[in-house]
């Protein structure tokens, strides 16, 4: 039998509400209207940033016409910000995998590239000479930055045809079995969606989910799979009509 999207335990979840963008709280004028017209002018674009301060009428609005932020010199060569409506200064580096670490941009680049062409941490250690719990901190840091920069621009999407498959694998000597779940396009190799879990119709739904939030509206790709009949159930419950 089909499902429908009220099967999937994904699709209950609420989602979030954006607070990075445009986000103008109500009743708020932009800072241009009503800060002082004497001092010097801006000459530094601060578009993409907001002020990080929830209690500020500028957080999470990255619109420079509208926001309070302005250059704030260079510290450690990393420029510096400052909110003009509540004071809050900020670093270039928040939100990035580089943000707080003292290690210049350059050998953190480095590293990761090694990590990229498939280097072990024990030979980036021997390499490069950080100890293992650092290494594994930036991997780590790089890899959630990674996904939210996936998430970012994977948005509205058109997309023809999907593959969907999962591949088995191992990690410490079979102490740890894993599934990973993969929905790619084999045209231009796009790969919109990864899950890793176990081989279960809950996981089945999450990878289907995480493809809908990626496609455009009305899209619906020609979808071909390894038979496996957990696919069918999460499909006609996201893309079915009843």
């Amino acid at each position: 039998k089909p499902r429908s999207p009220d099967d999937g335990p994904v699709c209950q979840r609420p989602h979030p509400i954006p607070r990075w963008g445009h986000v103008c709280k109500p009743g708020v004028k932009p800072w241009s209207e009503y800060k002082n017209p004497r001092g010097r002018p801006k000459t530094i674009c601060t578009a993409g940033r907001a002020c990080p301060r929830p209690e500020c009428n500028d957080y999470g609005n990255t619109d420079p016409t509208f926001h309070a932020l302005v250059g704030h010199g260079v510290r450690g060569g990393i420029q510096q910000f400052q909110c003009q409506a509540c004071g809050r200064q900020l670093s270039s580096r928040l939100g990035t995998a580089l943000y707080r670490l003292r290690t210049p941009a350059c050998n953190v680049a480095q590293i990761l590239t090694a990590f990229n062409l498939g280097l072990s941490v024990a030979e980036v250690q021997v390499l490069f000479g950080h100890s293992d719990a650092t290494l594994r901190t930036w991997l780590t840091r790089a890899g959630r930055h990674a996904e939210k920069v996936h998430q970012h621009f994977f948005r509205h999407l058109s997309l023809g045809y999907l593959q969907f498959d999962e591949l088995y694998t191992t990690l410490r000597d079979k102490a740890h079995d894993l599934w990973v779940w993969v929905a790619f396009d084999p045209k231009p190799k796009l790969i919109p969606a990864v899950g890793l879990g176990p081989r279960t119709q809950d996981m089945a739904h999450a990878l289907l989910h995480t493809v809908v939030t990626t496609l455009a509206p009305g899209c619906v790709p020609v979808c071909t799979s390894d038979g496996l009949n957990l696919y069918f159930y999460a499909l006609t419950a996201h893309f079915g009509a009843w």
